[in-house]
């Protein structure tokens, strides 16, 4: 009896980062401060878990993806959603 070869094909579908992190299981806290647990930059479909230190940072430990800081329609930096964003570089800062 002889054999037969089955081929099989491996589809696999790109997904892009569409630059959001609000999803499960990153949070928000009552300040608006991202707590990123994982990275859907380094891995758009599932998210990478981040290192636990690096969680409270807001900042990918991987790949650094960290949140930009929110415009106003001057342009101008403000501290929408990064509370600490203005203590540490007030000259990028409208507010504070």
């Amino acid at each position: 009896m002889a054999k037969s070869k089955v081929s099989k094909k491996i589809v696999e579908e790109k997904i892009e980062f569409d630059g959001n992190q609000d999803k499960e299981p990153n949070f928000r806290g009552k300040d608006g401060k991202l707590y990123l647990v994982r990275c859907y930059a380094c891995e758009p479909r599932y998210g990478r878990e981040n290192y636990m230190p690096a969680v409270a940072t807001g900042q990918c430990a991987w790949c650094g993806w960290q949140e930009k800081p929110k415009e106003n329609k001057d342009g101008v930096a403000n501290s929408d959603g990064n509370p600490d964003l203005c203590r540490n570089n007030p000259d990028l800062c409208s507010t504070h």
